[in-house]
């Protein structure tokens, strides 16, 4: 593998007959009450794969130093490279700070992205004579 290509968004849509992606809302960082959880989609493109299938597989490193596998998925390559995108919703988000993704394919890695996750304040709870509470 040459080269990785991950981002981060909130979808990915295909123009039909071209295929081309559109990517939404890209980003590095979301502010969340926490724990929490995301729904995001990963755009993946690696070049200088060999055509035919691939197994792929994607670590989520917490900020609390905890490694987990998300389960392994596979895109075709054609024309020396692996393009598609993984649905993460619901991503859940147990710790403000910085998540890292790292991508394998065929059990090398070959590339990663991170994120920031800012935790939100919790709304404060309503009170009786409180106008907005009704």
């Amino acid at each position: 593998m040459e080269e990785a290509v991950l981002l981060l968004c909130d979808r990915v849509k295909r123009e039909a007959g071209t295929n081309k992606a559109t990517l939404d809302g890209v980003f590095d960082q979301v502010a969340t009450t926490v724990p929490g959880a995301l729904a995001a989609c990963l755009f993946v493109r690696c070049y200088g794969a060999a055509d035919g299938p691939h197994e792929l597989t994607l670590l989520l490193r917490r900020p609390d130093g905890v490694v987990e596998a998300l389960p392994p998925f596979s895109f075709p390559a054609a024309g020396g490279k692996i393009e598609g995108e993984v649905n993460l919703a619901p991503l859940p988000l147990p710790l403000a700070g910085r998540y890292q993704f790292v991508l394998s394919v065929d059990g090398t890695a070959v590339g990663s992205v991170s994120f920031l996750v800012l935790a939100l304040a919790p709304p404060p709870p309503a009170t009786p004579d409180d106008p907005s509470a009704n």
